[in-house]
């Protein structure tokens, strides 16, 4: 074989070119076999000189650098392109010139696209920002209705109760003798008036302070806060005390 015939084959298949592509090292191969040769390799060097190389556009036509862009066809060609038939009267620009030219003109399209992402991505950090606030207080909300609950279970189990079953002892007594035999009742009488008169009636008691946590939680029937608590499921009036219990634990 000549040198001739050497110049024109390709290095990988050892034929004549097709669709011939150049390496920045100057070296020459077809597109395909340099395709296939790079397939799967961590880094693309020159199959002859094994240097990391990249490959020169070449017009596909003459295979000369592609160094003008013609803008009625939209598409970069050789100097031997812009004086052919086919690019008459056609514009020409030097490839750096079109490649900066339509740089900034995809700069301005991509624009509105990053201060729409931009947007989005501050939401989104004011979202996550806004669920970890709430996480925070959904915490602390917790821990105050559990403390107040406690101290309300605490106050009607320890005093309400004390008081209840004193009052309680001292009705059913006064009861026992209403039911009793006339003579027996009559003389009791002074004994049992006695211990109802030396039973106070103790004022009313009142809400434990704090009890009502200033958190709002609506419902679907809305705020169970307003929802009327004067009367019993019995139909009995309920203490202002037992009401203000209901309050506090229903309205959380």
């Amino acid at each position: 074989t000549g040198d001739g015939d050497e110049d024109l084959s390709c290095p990988i298949c050892q034929d004549i070119f097709k669709d011939p592509v150049v390496l920045t090292c100057s070296h020459s191969f077809c597109r395909a076999c340099l395709q296939t040769w790079w397939r799967g390799k961590k880094t693309q060097e020159c199959p002859v000189c094994k240097r990391k190389s990249s490959r020169k556009h070449l017009c596909t036509l003459h295979s000369e650098k592609l160094k003008i862009f013609c803008l009625d066809h939209q598409e970069p060609v050789c100097i031997i392109c812009r004086d052919s038939r086919i690019h008459n009267e056609h514009r020409f620009r030097p490839v750096d010139e079109a490649a900066q030219e339509y740089r900034e003109e995809l700069q301005k399209i991509l624009k509105p696209l990053q201060d729409k992402l931009a947007v989005l991505q501050d939401a989104k950090a004011d979202g996550d920002q806004t669920l970890k606030f709430i996480k925070l207080q959904s915490q602390q909300t917790e821990k105050q209705i559990r403390e107040q609950f406690q101290k309300l279970h605490q106050f009607l189990q320890q005093e309400e109760t004390a008081k209840i079953a004193a009052l309680s002892a001292t009705i059913t007594a006064a009861q026992a003798e209403l039911k009793a035999a006339d003579v027996s009742f009559l003389k009791n009488y002074q004994e049992t008036v006695r211990r109802v008169q030396q039973r106070p009636l103790q004022d009313d008691p009142q809400p434990v302070p704090g009890a009502l946590i200033d958190v709002h939680c609506p419902s679907p029937s809305g705020p169970l806060l307003h929802t009327p608590l004067t009367q019993s499921h019995s139909g009995h009036t309920q203490s202002p005390q037992s009401q203000a219990a209901a309050r506090s634990l229903f309205s959380h």
